[in-house]
């Protein structure tokens, strides 16, 4: 089911052109992982893998409370940086889900980015003691299954003070290259990952890797620019 929709698009949804100005909340995880497992085990393309560089990769659990295509949640990793067609060296998506056919069809044609259909199941704590749980399905089977744990407190921050070249995002699509430098502000704080459950056939194992940092983020605002695009080599 997740290659079908991978390959096929969902011209029934509303396009959305670039740019997005998103808000919402959730979590991001830092995991430190063998450079061997990003290179084969993150459902990266060959030619992408074989220009993989680094050994962080980037876990970011997200539930967007507003966007062009109404509130929808995701799940993605990054492994890395991967080379573009210029030879420059940008971060890229290897594997994303989410809960809406809007988002799905209008990630691939704004950005290139592979997004898939998946059901989500969240549940936020609200008394401050005790996990934020997050449960990921496809056809019933639950995937992913993380609980977090925030604590301390949370404080200003933006990416804007950052170089573009530290946001920037490559992808590939249907033959297609996609640069874009997202923009992002809002407040973050310190969390635990307290549970971590993944099938690895479906997402990238994070228990494979030492998760070095991990941060809630309780609320922001990001905004997708328009993509640059090329035709691939």
């Amino acid at each position: 089911m997740a290659k079908a929709q991978l390959e096929d698009s969902n011209t029934h949804s509303p396009r959305a052109p670039a740019p997005w100005t998103l808000t919402g909340c959730g979590y991001i995880a830092a995991i430190r992982c063998d450079p061997g497992y990003l290179d084969a085990g993150c459902f990266l393309e060959s030619a992408r893998a074989r220009g993989r560089r680094g050994r962080i990769a980037y876990m970011m659990l997200v539930d967007y409370t507003d966007s062009p295509v109404g509130p929808y949640q995701e799940l993605l990793f990054i492994p890395g940086r991967v080379s573009t067609t210029t030879g420059a060296s940008h971060w890229t998506i290897s594997r994303i889900f989410v809960s809406t056919e809007a988002s799905v069809s209008n990630g691939r044609d704004n950005w290139g980015i592979p997004k898939e259909l998946a059901d989500f199941d969240i549940h936020y704590d609200t008394s401050g003691r005790g996990c934020d749980e997050f449960r990921v399905a496809l056809d019933g089977h639950t995937f992913a299954s993380m609980s977090f744990r925030p604590w301390g407190f949370s404080l200003p921050v933006t990416t804007r003070i950052l170089p573009a070249s530290m946001c920037t995002l490559v992808q590939s699509w249907r033959g297609r290259e996609y640069v874009f430098t997202p923009e992002a502000s809002g407040r973050a704080g310190p969390a635990k990952m307290a549970e971590c459950a993944i099938d690895a056939e479906v997402f990238p194992d994070l228990t494979r890797g030492a998760v070095l940092t991990c941060l809630q983020v309780p609320d922001f605002t990001m905004t997708f620019p328009v993509a640059r695009v090329r035709e691939e080599l």
